[in-house]
């Protein structure tokens, strides 16, 4: 007798066991599946006119090996921030993923102006963790973000210990705009005469192009820093201020651009006049005590244009004087001093959702 019950489900298990098994395979691997959603853009905002763009953003190559899953994050970022008066320009010079219990990492980037870096040298106010971090690659020791109205693109291997979703990845995404004068090459300056003055000072490079020169002073020792000369290779002149930021200086500093600011002699540093400094008095010997940065004070950040073509950051250091109230500092050490507060300092934008 035909069992018509008997039939159906000797025609149907094989089925239901395919689909089932289909099922089972398939959606264990759904979590690390390539997702692309390349349509929308997301904006991430720091505030006070901090503000970037997130496109272009995909999740492709998914796998699972070695107890990690992994795949290929790519993305376009624009730098949409809003000029600002007497701070440093919100440059973006990080990326990276918050941390969380899937242990985040990058590796591979395509970029060329960002690097994969295991730690975040990047100070911000509200401790922020990053367990997947891109930082602004060094030129000539100077950190290269992305400046206002500039846009790069990446594409980086992510790992994880948890399946990856685009959704995930973009909830935990975030950046770091900079807030303080990036202070990441700095040297060392030490005293010349007295040493039990603890003459010593930061001077720190922020910007070298062909054209341009800034920099910064922190001082460490326990003598009022009262001027600054320069004394580059070959005749380079003429040189003129382009900024000081901010303005006016802190703490009754006043620090004046000159292109006279007089002559040094011995202190291991024999010059002609120096081609240009920031002084406090007539020149850079007669300085006026009153003035210049105190002890565990920081200048402003010092803009100059002229020819500074060919000319590294050590190069600058090399012909630089500083000229404590009864000591000079000539001797230097690439690194910032003992007690620097030298880093870079920013502010963090995530999860643009």
């Amino acid at each position: 007798m035909f069992n018509s019950t008997k039939f159906l489900a000797r025609r149907l298990f094989p089925a239901c066991v395919l689909a089932i098994s289909f099922i089972l395979i398939f959606g264990s691997l759904a979590p690390i599946m390539a997702e692309n959603r390349q349509t929308q853009v997301l904006t991430l905002d720091a505030g006070n006119g901090k503000t970037a763009q997130l496109s272009n953003y995909s999740l492709t190559n998914a796998s699972f090996s070695n107890s990690l899953y992994q795949g290929t994050f790519c993305f376009t970022l624009t730098n949409t921030s809003q000029s600002t008066f007497n701070s440093a320009p919100p440059d973006i010079i990080a990326i990276g993923l918050q941390r969380d219990q899937s242990n985040y990492a990058f590796s591979d980037s395509s970029n060329q102006k960002f690097i994969v870096s295991d730690s975040l040298t990047v100070v911000t106010d509200d401790g922020f963790d990053f367990s997947a971090i891109l930082e602004a690659r060094d030129v000539d020791g100077i950190p290269s973000g992305i400046p206002i109205s500039g846009s790069e693109s990446f594409c980086v291997t992510v790992t994880s210990s948890s399946p990856i979703t685009l959704d995930n990845l973009i909830r935990k995404f975030a950046i770091v705009f900079q807030t303080e004068f990036l202070k990441r090459l700095g040297f060392c300056f030490t005293g010349q005469e007295n040493k039990a003055s603890l003459s010593r000072a930061s001077f720190y490079v922020t910007t070298l192009t062909a054209s341009q020169f800034c920099f910064t002073l922190e001082n460490l020792g326990n003598q009022i820093i009262t001027g600054i000369g320069f004394d580059l290779p070959q005749e380079r002149g003429p040189f003129t201020l382009l900024s000081v930021n901010p303005l006016p200086q802190a703490n009754n500093q006043n620090f004046y651009f000159s292109t006279s600011p007089g002559k040094v002699t011995g202190y291991n540093r024999n010059t002609g006049s120096l081609d240009f400094g920031f002084l406090t008095g007539q020149n850079i010997s007669g300085g006026i005590p009153k003035f210049g940065i105190s002890p565990l004070g920081v200048s402003s950040n010092f803009c100059v244009n002229g020819n500074f073509s060919g000319l590294t950051a050590n190069d600058i250091a090399s012909g630089t004087i500083i000229r404590f109230r009864s000591d000079w500092s000539t001797e230097f050490r690439l690194g910032d001093c003992f007690g620097s507060t030298g880093g870079v300092k920013g502010v963090v934008a995530s999860n643009p959702l």
